[in-house]
C-alpha cells in the first residue's frame, strides 16, 4: 500500500451509531488497531471497525462507553493474527 496521507475513510459514529459521549470532552479514549480491525470504546462494551472500509463489524449496544482504552489479550498463540479476546465481546 502507498502512504500518500490521503484520508482512507471517515465515520461520525455519534450520528450514524447513536454512540452517546459520557460528557462535553466527547470521545478521549483512543482506539486499538488489531490487524484489520478498529476497536473502540464507544459503547457498553464497545464497537469494532474495519480498519480497510470503516465499516461498523460489531457493537454491543447503545449508551455511553467507558473511559478505557481498548485492550488486546490473545491466547491464540497458533494464530495470533485473529482478533483478541476483549471483555464485552
Amino acid at each position: 500500500m502507498q502512504k500518500t496521507g490521503k484520508v482512507i475513510w471517515f465515520r461520525d459514529i455519534v450520528k450514524e451509531e447513536g454512540v452517546k459521549l459520557r460528557d462535553s470532552a466527547g470521545s478521549l479514549v483512543p482506539p486499538l488497531c488489531w490487524v484489520t480491525k478498529w476497536f473502540l470504546n464507544s459503547s457498553p462494551g464497545g464497537m469494532a471497525l474495519d480498519a480497510r472500509t470503516g465499516k461498523t463489524l460489531w457493537k454491543s449496544g447503545n449508551g455511553p462507553g467507558a473511559y478505557a482504552t481498548p485492550g488486546a489479550v490473545s491466547n491464540r498463540a497458533e494464530d495470533p493474527s485473529r482478533d483478541p479476546l476483549l471483555p464485552g465481546s
